[in-house]
């Protein structure tokens, strides 16, 4: 099975896909001064392409973070956008908390964008400059290792388990 991780913004959103043939990643980055509209629609365009002919997935999203410096409705514009890209090429996806994104590859839920990229290259041989790619590239280790029950380090336990939990929880 192959697994995507998916770090949405307007500015740059990271795409990360983990196959048995190997890694995939791609940052889809957009202008600042143009339009919102224009923006979600480019994002809209380069996702449907970039996820042409890669079969359906399992898709680990990051949520929005709460303490987010930009604009809440732009990111929430970005996020909606992604997942109506899914939706529609009929992809599985699960929004994955930040904090819960940190303490997988760090142990840490205060990590720091360095500490990531640090925690990748550590502990599952991976090596990304771009910090958008390190957190998507996080988010697909995490579907995998949800999906397959696989985990190595007691806080890949603790995250891995309690996401199998939750899945497991009837709606009320």
């Amino acid at each position: 099975m192959d697994f995507i991780g998916i770090d949405p913004s307007l500015r740059y959103t990271g795409l990360v896909h983990l196959a048995d043939s190997g890694v995939e990643a791609r940052a889809i980055g957009t202008r600042s001064r143009l339009p919102l509209g224009n923006r979600l629609l480019r994002l809209r365009q380069e996702l449907l392409v970039w996820l042409e002919g890669k079969p359906p997935s399992l898709v680990f999203i990051e949520g929005p973070s709460y303490n987010s410096e930009s604009k809440k409705h732009t990111l929430g514009a970005a996020w909606g956008t992604v997942l109506t890209v899914l939706a529609e090429r009929g992809f599985t996806y699960r929004d994955i908390p930040p904090l819960l994104l940190k303490k997988f590859v760090t142990g840490n839920t205060a990590a720091t964008k360095p500490d990531m990229a640090a925690g990748l290259e550590a502990h599952f041989n991976l090596n990304f400059t771009d910090e958008h790619q390190v957190d998507a590239a996080g988010l697909a280790l995490l579907a995998r290792a949800v999906e397959t029950d696989s985990w190595y380090r007691r806080c890949e336990g603790e995250v891995v388990q309690g996401l199998r939990r939750d899945r497991l929880r009837k709606p009320k």
